[in-house]
């Protein structure tokens, strides 16, 4: 197996086409389903699906395509980064984020890119938990903002910020609090997003600290469904910052923070712990610390600082 049959596959995969994807390599087709065939015999499977109206593909193949991208992404990076030794540092980064991370990191990081890295190009993906953590196991991403649990085998983990949750009800007229009792949460049943969309996965060890359990509602699913269900008055949930901040600011709901213990979620800066970090990638985690504590400090991630 080689490089340019990796890369021929991928081509492939992508047109969806023998023909497309020959014309788009500059060869002819016989050359690239040779290529294929070779690449199949040296894998073991059948990676795509002949039918009538063209390729697509197999099981087998739709796995051997997540670790295709990974095995060119460690190629470019380990040429890139040989490049950097006599020169600028530069190259391509990209990282997954979790919704709450992407709103808040997106504009400081980039602004301090352009400042002092600007030959690093950045790719910025916003993901569910369960998609970025296939992600940096195939090797798509350089690195991650996730939830993901800093005891995952397959990766390594920062902690930075345990993000406050606030209990998110529909704003009726009635005077704003800061504050609300445990009595109100023992009392309420929850729509608590699933935990492949992130915000669902610390609230179980969250209720660790409390003397009841948290009551979920018969409702479920991502936050912006979440979000509108609570705006319509359906429903409470317990929510980020992030998500939150813009229905307070229009007085669509009612925002408030649990008086003792505090309700948190752990927001992790995470990689693969089998690739390696290039001088771009280190780069750049860098200033996501430097942005996460601006934007903690400026108020607008509330939670426990811890980067």
């Amino acid at each position: 197996m080689s490089f340019r049959q990796l890369e021929r596959f991928v081509a492939t995969a992508e047109c969806g086409s023998i023909s497309r994807a020959a014309e788009q390599l500059n060869i002819v087709q016989p050359a690239l389903s040779q290529s294929i065939r070779q690449l199949e015999k040296s894998v073991g499977a059948d990676l795509f699906l002949r039918t009538r109206r063209g390729i697509e593909l197999t099981a087998e193949g739709q796995t051997f395509l997540e670790h295709a991208y990974g095995i060119l992404s460690q190629y470019s990076k380990a040429r890139e980064s040989v490049a950097a030794m006599h020169g600028e540092t530069s190259g391509s980064v990209s990282i997954a984020m979790v919704s709450s991370a992407i709103d808040l990191l997106t504009v400081p990081v980039c602004n301090l890119l352009k400042e002092r890295f600007p030959k690093i190009e950045l790719d910025l993906e916003e993901g569910l938990v369960s998609n970025i953590q296939q992600g940096l196991e195939a090797g798509r991403y350089d690195f991650a903002i996730s939830y993901l649990p800093d005891d995952n085998k397959y990766a390594e983990a920062e902690a930075l910020i345990d993000e406050q949750l606030f209990l998110t009800t529909k704003y009726r007229g009635e005077p704003h609090s800061r504050y609300s009792d445990l009595d109100e949460l023992r009392n309420t049943a929850l729509i608590i997003p699933k935990e492949r969309f992130g915000a669902g996965i610390e609230l179980g060890q969250a209720s660790k600290n409390l003397d009841f359990e948290l009551v979920s509602s018969k409702f479920s699913g991502a936050i912006h469904p979440t979000l509108k269900l609570v705006k319509a008055g359906i429903g409470a949930s317990l929510l980020p910052w992030s998500a939150v901040r813009d229905g307070l600011e229009n007085s669509q709901l009612l925002v408030r923070a649990i008086r003792k213990p505090g309700l948190y979620q752990r927001v992790h800066m995470v990689h693969a712990a089998h690739k390696p970090i290039t001088r771009a990638t280190s780069a750049v985690m860098e200033l996501v610390r430097e942005s996460v504590r601006s934007v903690h400090q400026e108020g607008e991630w509330p939670g426990r600082l811890l980067v």
